[in-house]
């Protein structure tokens, strides 16, 4: 158990820091605090448009069930 959790983490330090700045600038030092902020941030702004994706997909569903069925359906939510 111990050495798989020691193994995930090897691999959350290594994807970490392959796609942090300090790995192409090797004598600016950055904390951990640091790059998981920045980490934090880009995830967010995946999940951001992620659901703005997923909100026109819902859209174009309703509008395509509504047109089909001849009834006006919106969105509650």
């Amino acid at each position: 158990m111990v050495v798989e959790e020691l193994w995930w983490k090897a691999l959350d330090f290594a994807a970490l820091k392959s796609s942090s700045v300090s790995f192409f600038d090797v004598e600016k030092q950055e904390s951990a605090v640091s790059r998981w902020a920045r980490a934090r941030t880009r995830a967010a702004k995946c999940i951001e448009i992620a659901q703005k994706c997923l909100d026109d997909v819902h859209d174009v569903v309703l509008d395509s069930y509504s047109d089909d069925l001849g009834v006006n359906i919106t969105r509650t939510c």
